[in-house]
């Protein structure tokens, strides 16, 4: 199976792929950058990036759950309104 799920940019030039992979008989989650190639107008994955076993979806969730409690916590100005950008947001004054 393969099946793109969600992309959306990372930057001007960039964009985060997530989709459902099969590869050798295994079931993976791929989590892609993608950007534009020189001289093409189309975009094409990148090395970078990272697949695990679908199976290790649940511990991912709850990290990436983990991360933003942590952030909501320590941060002002979470705007998710921001497209695009990749930079953190204000950190909270103590």
């Amino acid at each position: 199976m393969d099946q793109t799920v969600s992309v959306f940019p990372k930057n001007k030039f960039q964009e985060i792929h997530v989709g459902i992979r099969e590869f050798k008989g295994n079931d993976l989650v791929d989590i892609r950058i993608w950007t534009v190639a020189q001289g093409a107008d189309q975009m094409v994955p990148t090395a970078k990036g990272v697949t695990i076993n679908v199976h290790l979806l649940p511990q991912l969730l709850k990290a990436l759950q983990d991360a933003e409690k942590i952030i909501k916590e320590n941060f002002n100005n979470l705007d998710s309104s921001k497209k695009g950008e990749a930079s953190l947001p204000e950190k909270k004054e103590e």
